[in-house]
Order: C-alpha cells, then structure tokens, then sequence
C-alpha cells in the first residue's frame, strides 16, 4: 500500500495498525525505488489513493449564500473535463499544488503498468467522478484491457455520507460494489468552524470507513489465494509453535467460528439483520435462527434481470450468514482435533531432511557419506588453487589481508551444490558489503521493507555536525577507566596485529587528507558482557544506519528452534530400529571468532567506516578506519547473517549436519554414536573455507547431553522418555533479583534500565514453564515509552518482586518430543448480570483419556467483585471471563499435570490476555499474576482458542443452570488456592 504522501502536511489521523513508510513520492529517487521494488520481484500486490484535492469536483459546486455570509470560503476550481490537467492560468499556490498533484498521477499511472507488466494486482483508489480519471495518463491505464472501474457508496460500509469511491483494478473487485439502497439517513455536505478555520465535509470522508477497508482487504485476500499467495506464518512463530509453545502472532482457528454459512439476496430496501431471531424476515426463512450477520458484499451476475439481457451485468446486493453449531457438536469437533503444537511440521525443512536420512541409514554409511563429501571438496579446493590465488590477487588491496584465508572460489561452488540462490552474495563478499544505500535482497530472508530516511549524499552534508560532536561523545567513555582502556587497547591492536580489520591511529586532519572533508565518524563504547568488555561501533548515533535500506528481515534461530530440532530429531528416531538410533542424540555449540571482523565492507565506502576512540593516557580522541564489517552497522548484521546462513545450509545440506545458526552461534545436534562425525565434518568444512573457530576451551566443547547453548542450558532427552529440558543458567536468576532490589531500593531508576531488566526477565521466562515474567516485562514496556526516567509505583514494584518470585520457583521449560496423549479439553465462561450485582462462573473439562466429563459452577466472591468494581465499574464481564480458567487450573491441577491443555473462551479480550499474558487493565494484570502461579505448579501446555458464546457448552454452568447437562457429566466444586486469590485481589503472595 503506497501512503501518498507530501511537504508540507502529513495527516495521520489516527494511530497505524501496521507497519508503514511514510515517503515523498513526487521526488525521482522515490519514485526509482518504489519501481526498483516492483521489479526485484519482492511486490506481490498495490493499493493506491493519490491525493483528491485539486480533482474533487465539489471545488465547481457554488456555496450556498447563507453560508457564504456567514464567511465560509468558495473553494477555487482548478480542474474541468474540458482541462483534467489543470487550467492553463493557474499560478502560484493553485499551480504548484496541481503540478505536484499531476507528478504523482503520472508515477502512479506509470506504476500500474510496471506493476501490470510483473503480474501486481493493482488497484487504484478515488472519488468516482474525480477529474483524476480524466487526465491522459489514467485514460491510458484505462485502456488496458485488464483495468476496470469498480464504485461504490461509502455509507453502505459504515460511512456517514453518500460519497461515491471508485476503484480502477486489474482484477476482480466486485464484491465491493454496493450502491446506496435508501436504508440510512445520510449527514449532510456541509462546512463547520474548527480551531478558527473552516473545514468541508468532504475533508471528513477522505478516511475509509472501517467495513470499506476490510471489504477492500479482502478482495485482495481473496485474488492473491487464486494465484496460490497466502501469507506466510514468521519463523518466529513456528518455532514456537513446534516447541510447544502459543506465539501471540499466530492465529490458528482449532474449530471453526461457523457449522455452516449461507449467502442471501438481499431484497431492495430491505436492511439485513445483525442476528436472526423469530422475527426475521421471510426471506431469510431458509437461514437457522441465531445466525450471526458475517458480510453484505455485492455480486455481479451476468444477463440482466431473469437473464434476459445477455449483454448486461447487474449488480445484486447479498448478505452472508453464519450458523453456530450447537454445543454439543462443537463439543465433539473440538474433541476430535489434535492439541495445535502436536504438528511437529518441518518448519526447518532442511533439517527435518538430515534427520530423517540419519534415522534411516547405518552410523556407518553416515560417516562414510560425509568423509567422503570431504575429500571431494577438499579435491576441488586443490583444483581451484590457482584461480584462487589470482582472484585474491585482483581484489581491492583493503581486502586482500581481511580475506586472506577465505577459499572464495570454493564457498561459491559449495553453495552452488547447495542450491542456495544469493545472487549478490558471491559479488558482495568479493567487492565487500556495503555500508550504506540501498542492499538488494538476497532472497534468504522474510521480505520486509526498511527504507533509509535519507541519501548517501545527505548523510555527507551532515559531516561537519558529527565530526564537530564526536570527540565530546567519546570522551564519555573515560568516566568508567576500565571500559576506556579495554576499548582503546582493542581498537590499537586491531591496527596493528595484521589482521587488517582497522587501520590508524590517524588525525582528524590525517582522515580529512585521506577521504576529503564529507566523511562520517562513529563513536566506539564499550559494554560489559558475561564478565568481559565488548567494543561496540554507534553507527546509528550520527545517521549511518539512517541512511541504509534494507528488504528482508533476518530470521534468527533462536532457543526455540533448538528445541523444536530437538525435539524432531528425538521424535525420528523414536520411530527408528536402527541401532545408533537407540542410543539418544547429544548436542554443542560450535562458535566463530570475531565472527564480524572475517568479511570486510566496500572499499567505496571507507568515509563512513571512521572509529573513534579516546586514548584514555592522554583524552586525546584518536580515529580507525575500520575495514572489516564494524560491529553496530544495519548492514554489517544482514551481510555477515547472509554467510552464516549460508554455512549452516552448506553443512546441512551438503554434509548431513543437523544445526540451527543465531548470528556466530551453531547449535549441532547429533546421536551419540556419530558425534565425532559430526564434530569433525563442521569444523573441517568451516576450516577448509577459511573460518575461525572459537578454540578455548571455554568454547570448543565436545557433545553432551547436557550442554549451555545462547545463555540457556539445554539437556537432551532427560528421562529417556523423549523429554527435552530447557533451563537457565545457574546464577541468572539470583542476578536479576539484585538488580531488582537494587532498583527498588533507589525508586528513581532510568529507562534505559528498567528496559535492560525487561530483556532479562523476557530471556529468563523463555526456559520456564508458564510465562513467568511476561506481565512485568509487557508493564515495563508501557512504562518507559518515550520517557528518560520514571519513578517505580507500588504496583510495578509488586510485579517485579512478583516475577523474580515466580521465575525462581518455576520449573525448568519442558518439551516432549512424544507425548501421545489427547489434550484435555476445557470450556469456561462468565456472567455478569443486574451491573455486576451477580457474577458467576462455570466450566466444563473433558478428559478423553479417562473419558470423565467434570464441571462446576458459582458465584465469584463478592470480595474479588468488589476489588473490580471499587471504583464505580459495572462491567466486569471481562473479569469474569478470566477468573473460571484460573480456577478450573486449581481445581484439576492433578488431572491437568504436564498435560496438553486446549481452552475455549468466548470472550475475546479475556482469551488474547492469555495469549498475550498481559492485560493494560489493572484488575486483568492481577489475573493474570494468579494465571502464572498457578501455571508455574502444573506445568502444562495450553492453547488459548474461541468458542462462540452459542456453541460453548459451559454457558449454562456458568448461570448455574445444571439441570441441562447429561446424567454422566459429574459436578465438582471449584477450588482456589489461597495465593491466587491473593494475587487476584492485588494482595501478594
């Protein structure tokens, strides 16, 4: 969607749901990037809606006299039929605004025949009678035979007036169609005095009304999944998911909302009802009662009325329905489906590819197979030899010490026999990356889009400001001595131990002589990590990584794809009668050196490569040029992951190495009986193309069942039952509690750390089961938002201590590579009734394993009730949809043990806080406090799913009507511990 944009007004009305880029489109270099975008591919579909102003036709509309009394100002026409382009008098304002109006005509028009051209869907949106239409260049665009015109009436979709939009597309919109029926009383067009300036109605209409916007949505939804487009699911959230755990982001519907739909004409001035009830209207007497209104879209059907007009197309407004199943069929579907993260799924294809080939060949011919891929590459390193050297011989002399050991010619030809498609990669490691403008996408990565808030050329005018600040900003370094001088001897020694990653010490006269006056410095600091001083370049500080664009987001493999591998290799070889498939898999961690510093950036781009760093004997700023990847640039991170990648696919799929990459982190995971092979091949490979590897033994470990692994420990098959162990590291915990007392202690505290401590409480919950410390860390991203520094409240406070409780007292996060039982299945639900003079609560749990149906229901304390409506609230409804999961964890805390949970919820807002396992709402956020103690105890794996109210079979429990239930169905009473009622009345434990 192209948001167009211009100087000098940006009218952002309301907050953006997603992710958006806001552009000058009337500037050529936009406008070569938008075109370079669509022809990279990387497009699949474009909505546009150039500006209307100065083609509205409501300029050439007189005003009323009354209202031109009252000083309402006559709009000046700037446009007619007989001149879509502009009148030829225009000047000044007038001019200039129609010349930039007709700048993004022309592009947006140009556009849609590029787009055409690379199979887009494209639609364009405007008034219907907008004098837009009439300009020669979408007079062209109308010719094409594959655009057509689609209009409708806005108030059909919510809109407070008759305003006609049109939608010129190339494909089918008709759905969109509907043409005002009469129904509704329209406001009038009119103008309004607003902060002493008069505003026109026709300004109020330019935002699309909410029912138009998803209309529009959805027609694009509907052609893309003709083509086979669907959205992609984030490797995110497939890793959680097939390590067993709801990602927020993933929207898998367990039973359909509907047990069946039906789609209606809708009868000339006939409005369709929301719901059906007695009354409904007889012609919608085919349609079951209770069924909920879904849509009225409109639909085109060919040969006019009874088909007697063969050459005509008439337009027929429809309504579409959705029937509920009742409960006790949504019941016996829900009963049916497996828990959501049993689908193992090959989220790493590659991957589940080796360990199925492992689980189904000899230890023997495994190693075999690999030795011998590694005299076969080893014998194509000798024969490329000579090209080798004379391609090093002809690089740029910058490079020639950074990638001296790098076998170049061999990386190529492995990734090649890999069948990895980077076009650039071979190119960029050659030339060296670049550090600003524009990175063409590799195509190893999620598309997404991140466009440089200005030029290379623009960054350069900015040089006199950087190079005036940066001595300031780098002597802050020296007020802690240790950090100063760990940075300085580093950035020293990287210049002068012949590794080439730096050159320097130079003057700033010295670095002006060599790269004119327009280069860019960079501040080095330094941050203490895991007991040691990490140097880290601030290439954001004076706009380097402002400067960069970059389409594709990097996927990292993160703790959840280890256990998920994990847990797919364990459950490969559980199904094996191979003899090394019996003795359970190990696991390590193999680590490059200076991983970053092994590939270097493009020579071009020298005079934004500048490090700065204080020269703590004497304060006197000193500069580096650094000429391997800096670490803190935009485009270091994707151009050294674009290798890693590569080399973890290289192992996997050339050499039967199973691995997951995050940054210079490799995971392997291998049976026991090949982990030599398997130990030996990576380094080999890694070794043969020219990589350093961590060599310490701090590092280079040999496999373990139990080994550390990204700051977690991770122990393989703990019970030798398929369960896989993910744990913190000892100590972590103990940390994160002095930090908080610390903090606590001083209550004045700064952002920046409070936003440490949310990173790791956030990384500490990930190895327990439940999510321990999500309230606190989502709290402490609502708190710091814009803010340098905050005073913590009590509720913060109680939350902290709270999550360092809950976290020390969790058990370890387990994963189980085959657990064959049926989830259990639990409904719940609340009523809230007489503005919450009764509340109740209900659920039902269906055990398929014992095939025992329990169920409870009863009125909520009338103390946790007044804690919600302390301060005059009267709808708790939410409250009372949360409680009853809280409480049915209590009362079948046995049968529910480390089982697969699936829960159906009928109310939205209750559902998504436990998914999300935070709340904005006070009352929800102690809820929730409750839900993650009590999660803590039982350990299980829930999934949060809908029920609609119709369908759930725990309505009549929680208006404690009982009599309904069948005779099998065994009423208990509910229990609740005495800590989460604590906790859900704000109390503590």
């Amino acid at each position: 969607m192209l948001d167009w944009l211009r100087p000098p007004r940006l009218d952002l009305r309301r907050r953006m749901k997603g992710p958006a880029v806001q552009l000058d489109l009337t500037v050529p270099s936009v406008q070569d990037l938008i075109l370079d975008l669509v022809h990279s591919k990387s497009v699949v579909a474009i909505f546009m809606g150039p500006p209307c102003g100065t083609s509205s036709r409501a300029r050439n509309i007189p005003i009323r006299a009354h209202l031109r009394s009252r000083g309402v100002p006559q709009p000046r026409p700037l446009r007619s039929d007989s001149y879509p382009c502009g009148f030829p008098s225009l000047k000044g304002v007038a001019l200039s605004k129609v010349t930039q109006a007709n700048q993004l005509y022309a592009f947006s028009a140009a556009l849609c025949e590029v787009a055409q051209d690379y199979g887009c869907l494209v639609a364009v949106e405007n008034p219907a009678r907008s004098l837009m239409w009439l300009t020669p260049w979408f007079v062209h665009v109308s010719e094409l035979l594959s655009f057509n015109m689609f209009q409708c009436h806005s108030c059909m979709y919510g809109g407070s007036r008759r305003k006609a939009t049109g939608f010129l597309a190339n494909f089918d919109m008709s759905e969109l169609c509907l043409q005002c029926d009469g129904s509704h009383v329209h406001e009038p067009w009119n103008a309004t005095m607003q902060q002493g300036h008069w505003k026109f109605a026709t300004s109020g209409e330019a935002e699309y009304p909410a029912g138009l916007a998803r209309c529009i949505a959805q027609c694009f939804r509907q052609e893309l999944a003709k083509r086979g487009v669907n959205p992609e699911p984030t490797h995110a959230s497939q890793a959680a998911l097939a390590s067993q755990r709801q990602h927020r982001k993933i929207s898998r519907t367990v039973v359909p909302e509907f047990a069946q739909t039906f789609q209606i004409q809708v009868p000339d001035g006939q409005t369709p009802p929301m719901r059906l009830d007695d009354n409904a209207p007889i012609w919608l007497a085919s349609v079951p009662k209770k069924s909920k209104l879904i849509r009225i879209f409109s639909k085109h059907v060919d040969g006019g009325v009874n088909g007697t007009d063969a050459g005509r197309r008439e337009a027929r407004k429809m309504a579409e329905y959705g029937s509920f199943f009742e409960p006790r069929d949504f019941t016996r579907y829900a009963l049916e489906q497996p828990h959501p993260t049993d689908e193992l799924g090959a989220f790493c294809e590659d991957n589940w590819k080796a360990i199925c080939w492992i689980s189904s060949n000899s230890a023997l011919m495994v190693a075999k197979f690999r030795l011998e891929q590694i005299i076969k590459y080893k014998k194509v390193a000798r024969d490329l030899r000579n090209e080798e050297i004379a391609l090093h011989q002809g690089l740029h002399p910058d490079l020639q010490t950074v990638l001296a050991k790098k076998q170049l010619l061999l990386f190529k030809r492995l990734c090649e026999d890999a069948e990895i498609d980077d076009e650039f990669l071979f190119r960029d490691l050659c030339e060296g990356f670049k550090l600003v403008g524009q990175l063409e996408p590799s195509g190893q990565f999620r598309s997404k889009l991140r466009l440089a808030s200005m030029s290379a050329e623009e960054l350069q005018k900015t040089a006199p400001f950087a190079q005036a600040c940066i001595e300031q900003e780098c002597r802050k370094v020296l007020l802690d001595p240790e950090v100063a001088a760990a940075v300085w001897k580093e950035s020293v020694e990287q210049a002068t131990d012949g590794s080439g990653w730096l050159k320097g010490p130079f003057t700033k006269e010295e670095v002006t002589l060599r790269h004119g006056p327009l280069w860019i410095p960079s501040r080095r600091f330094g941050v203490r990590q895991s007991g040691k001083i990490r140097s880290v370049d601030d290439f954001s500080q004076f706009g380097i990584n402002a400067s960069t664009s970059t389409f594709e987001q990097i996927v990292l493999e993160g703790i959840d794809d280890v256990g998920a591998t994990a847990r797919m290799f364990v459950a490969a070889l559980d199904g094996s009668r191979l003899e090394h498939c019996r003795s359970g898999i190990l696991g390590r961690a193999l680590d490059l050196k200076a991983a970053y510093k092994q590939l270097a950036r493009h020579p071009d781009h020298a005079w934004c490569s500048i490090i700065a760093a204080a020269n703590p004997d004497d304060g006197e700023v000193c500069f580096f040029e650094a000429v391997a990847l800096p670490f803190g640039a935009v485009s270091s991170v994707l151009g050294f992951n674009r290798v890693a990648r590569c080399l973890s696919q290289i192992l996997v799929r050339l050499f039967r190495i199973v691995n997951t990459n995050f940054f210079d982190d490799y995971c392997q995971l291998e049976v026991s009986q090949l982990a030599a092979s398997a130990h030996e091949t990576a380094e080999t490979v890694l070794q043969m193309l020219g990589w350093n590897i961590s060599m310490g033994e701090d590092k280079r470990k040999p496999f373990r069942s139990e080994f550390d692994m990204l700051g977690a420990t991770v122990v393989l098959d703990a019970t030798g039952q398929g369960l896989i162990v993910l744990r913190n590291k000892p100590g972590r915990i103990e940390e994160i509690r002095r930090c908080v007392s610390e903090l606590v202690d001083r209550r004045r505290v700064l952002a920046k750390e409070l936003d440490s401590l949310r990173g790791r409480l956030l990384f500490a919950s990930g190895f327990t089961m439940g999510r321990t410390s999500q309230l606190a860390v989502q709290q402490i991203s609502a708190r710091v938002k814009g803010r340098a520094q905050m005073e913590l409240d009590e509720d913060l406070v109680e939350t902290l201590k709270l999550a360092v409780d809950t976290l020390a007292n969790a058990r370890d996060r387990q994963i189980w590579a085959s657990d064959y039982r049926p989830p259990v299945v639990i409904f719940t639900d609340g009523a809230c009734e007489d503005e919450a003079a009764t509340v109740t609560f209900g659920a039902v749990c269906f055990d398929p394993l014992d095939c025992n149906v329990e169920f409870f229901g009863d009125r909520i304390d009338h103390e946790l009730v007044s804690s919600w409506t302390v301060q005059g609230k009267r709808q708790v409804i939410c409250q009372a949809e949360m409680w009853p999961v809280i409480v049915a964890k209590c009362t079948w805390s046995a049968k529910l043990k480390e089982r697969k949970l699936l829960w159906f919820i009928d109310n939205e807002s209750a559902r998504y806080a436990f998914v999300r396992a935070f709340s904005p709402v006070v009352d929800n956020g102690r809820l929730l406090r409750a839900n993650a103690q009590v999660d803590s105890e039982i350990c299980a794996t829930s999934w949060y799913a809908r029920v609609p109210s119709a369908s759930n079979p725990a309505d009549d429990a929680s208006r404690l009507n009982f009599e309904g239930y069948p005779s099998h169905f065994i009423r208990v009473r509910p229990i609740v511990t005495e800590a989460c009622k604590r906790l859900a009345l704000g109390l503590g434990l």
